[in-house]
């Protein structure tokens, strides 16, 4: 397997649509690996946080299996992510506040 196809397994195997929409265009539909059980604390109050995990590259499902967020095209605190805070319930859209985690291949984003 090579390192593509390991992101494609883990995202199509563990992962649910989403549609990542930037500040500055057109929203494309995703797989994303979403953490619902994140809390963060800030001003010592916690709060809820959601991390979702992308393949790092700007593709959208209509391009390929997985799509993705090229990590060079995020605008922390404008653009965001639509998913369902608890499954089940309809997606809204909550604000990428920031990039956690990135490598060549994948990246983690938290939301809220």
């Amino acid at each position: 397997m090579t390192v593509d196809t390991d992101i494609e397994v883990f995202l199509t195997t563990f992962g649910e649509a989403v549609t990542y929409v930037p500040r500055s265009g057109d929203e494309r539909g995703i797989l994303a690996i979403v953490d619902r059980e994140t809390a963060v604390v800030d001003a010592r109050v916690a709060r809820p946080q959601i991390r979702v995990t992308v393949a790092n590259r700007a593709t959208s499902t209509d391009d390929d299996e997985i799509g993705g967020i090229g990590s060079t095209e995020i605008n922390a605190g404008g653009d965001g992510v639509r998913l369902a805070r608890r499954v089940g319930d309809a997606a809204e859209l909550l604000t990428i506040t920031e990039i956690t985690e990135q490598d060549g291949e994948m990246m983690e984003l938290l939301v809220g």
